[in-house]
């Protein structure tokens, strides 16, 4: 068959929506969507493009969306940012990512194909995904596919008095516990703005799994409730309460939420294999899917520049001495644009 690419040009453009719809064809979590565009370009100093690629059939066979910070000259795409229906797509996408980013002058660039291992002579690696299915027969059966362990800490947290509730829109709450944990942890913080941005795009799709211990907040997981499937995004959770076995409470209530909703599977989002993360998920069933996400290294520096190797050195030094400074001063560095790499 014959291709051609496009690119599409603005987010009012029929082919954007069309490219949504691809991807739900393919049941695939949808971050490379026409959402995730418009939350990107209104959040962070990147630009963004996007691609979709025609057959004479006049049907899209393939799309992908990128974006690049012009100040830095990095680039990637959202995890699944490849979406093809074959290896013939994957290199016409994956060409016209890397004609886009020589024409502007990207040192690096990095795109993902979700768990398809199409080919490529490029540096690549991979990281793992673990799916939770949920086509069980009754939801008696979902449980019983929960490992005995994790029944017990789900238990446990029943016991402890930690109460579930799932909203639609629990930001105000949400955020400050987000802040908090991600600057205990020492960990890069995504922007009030970004979050604001997420709940005004998806609405209803976004879903908060909230905990409560001794009826005072202790935590949020947070999901995105794809076409066919659901998308684990972000959890946070107080100490005393994760010991009690909140995260496994959180997680069976947005098990049985998703079934009711006749969802296929929960993807949980890549983690280094064997990592405690890694772990916790693994543990949540019986009967894990676990795939690979494939990194596709397209541009790479072969050397970085005198300015880039000194600002290097200096942000290693600034997140040795990071946790001897002052609150302010931690949340500042942890939230400054400069440093952000990948979004999502």
């Amino acid at each position: 068959m014959n291709y051609n690419l496009i690119k599409i040009e603005n987010q009012d453009d029929p082919l954007n929506q069309a490219s949504d719809n691809f991807i739900s064809t393919k049941n695939m979590p949808d971050y490379s969507s026409s959402h995730w565009q418009k939350i990107i370009d209104s959040t962070y100093a990147y630009n963004t493009a996007r691609f979709c690629v025609i057959g004479e059939d006049n049907q899209i066979h393939g799309t992908s969306l990128i974006y690049y910070c012009p100040k830095t000259g990095k680039a990637f795409t959202p995890r699944f940012g490849l979406c093809a229906d074959n290896q013939d797509v994957f290199n016409i996408l994956a060409k016209a990512i890397k004609d886009f980013s020589t024409e502007h002058q990207f040192k690096d660039v990095l795109i993902t194909s979700g768990h398809d291992p199409f080919q490529s002579e490029k540096p690549y690696w991979h990281k793992k995904n673990i799916f939770i299915p949920l086509e069980y027969e009754t939801q008696e059966k979902l449980w019983d596919a929960v490992p005995k362990k994790t029944k017990n800490m789900i238990r446990k947290a029943e016991k402890n008095g930690i109460t579930i509730r799932i909203s639609h829109n629990a930001l105000e709450s949400f955020y400050p516990l987000y802040q908090s944990h991600m600057l205990s942890k020492q960990l890069k913080i995504k922007p009030r703005m970004y979050f604001e941005k997420l709940q005004n795009e998806m609405k209803e799709k976004l879903v908060y799994v909230e905990a409560r211990h001794n009826g005072e907040i202790a935590g949020y997981m947070i999901f995105l409730n794809n076409a066919h499937n659901a998308s684990y995004l972000y959890n946070v959770c107080e100490h005393s309460a994760a010991r009690d076995g909140a995260n496994n409470l959180m997680m069976w209530n947005a098990f049985c939420y998703f079934y009711e909703q006749n969802k296929k599977f929960i993807e949980l989002g890549e983690s280094s294999e064997n990592s405690p993360v890694y772990n916790f998920k693994k543990r949540l069933t019986k009967e894990p899917r676990i795939e690979d996400i494939f990194y596709v290294q397209l541009l790479q520096s072969q050397q970085r520049s005198l300015s880039e190797k000194i600002i290097g050195k200096l942000h290693a030094f600034q997140m040795k001495v990071l946790p001897y400074m002052p609150e302010a001063m931690q949340t500042h560095i942890l939230l400054k644009e400069d440093s952000i790499g990948r979004v999502i």
